[in-house]
C-alpha cells in the first residue's frame, strides 16, 4: 500500500458499531417506551432518541437504535395513520390506527410513572410509523379475534 493511500476499513468498522451503555448504569435515567425500548428522560444532549435493551455476556446493555435518520422517522410520524394518545386521567395510553381504537394499556401495566406518559405517547407513535417489527409484536398481542377483524379492515396492517 502506498505511504500516501488511506485505509477507510477500520472506519466502516466503528461507524457501524452500535452505541451503548451498561443497563445498571443508567436505569435510574431511563423511561420504557415499550417491550424492550426505552429513552433516556435528560434527552437533552446527543443521546437522545430510542435505545433497546439486549443482553450480552457482560450483562444487560442498552443499544441506540438508529436505524432511520431523524429526519425520516418525523416525517414517517407526521404522516403516520398511527396515534397514541393518553386518557383524559392519564393513567393509561390509547392506540388509534387510522382512528380506529387498537389497544388500550395502562401505565401500571407498563411499569412507568403517568407523569411520563405524553413521552411515552409521543415515542410510541413514532416507533409504530417507522419500525414494522414494533407493529407485528403490538398487533401479536392482541387477541386473534381482534387481530383478524383489524386485518380484514386494513390489510396494509399485515405487510
Amino acid at each position: 500500500m502506498d505511504k500516501f493511500a488511506l485505509d477507510y476499513r477500520f472506519l466502516e468498522k466503528e461507524i457501524n458499531k452500535p452505541k451503548y451503555f451498561k443497563y445498571n448504569e443508567v436505569k435510574d435515567r431511563l423511561i420504557r417506551v415499550a417491550f424492550d425500548v426505552v429513552r433516556f428522560m435528560d434527552c437533552n444532549d446527543d443521546i437522545d432518541g430510542l435505545w433497546q435493551i439486549q443482553k450480552t455476556d457482560d450483562g444487560e446493555v442498552i443499544v441506540a437504535k438508529y436505524e432511520d435518520s431523524p429526519q425520516n422517522i418525523d416525517k414517517q410520524a407526521s404522516d403516520s395513520s398511527w396515534h397514541v394518545i393518553p386518557d383524559k386521567a392519564n393513567t393509561s395510553i390509547n392506540i388509534f390506527y387510522k382512528n380506529s381504537p387498537i389497544k388500550r394499556i395502562a401505565s401500571i401495566e407498563l411499569g412507568i410513572d403517568s407523569n411520563y406518559l405524553p413521552y411515552l405517547c409521543k415515542d410510541t407513535e413514532v416507533k409504530l410509523a417507522s419500525d414494522s417489527s414494533f407493529r407485528e409484536k403490538l398487533l401479536r398481542e392482541l387477541p386473534l379475534e381482534q387481530q383478524t377483524e383489524l386485518l380484514n379492515q386494513f390489510p396494509e396492517l399485515a405487510q
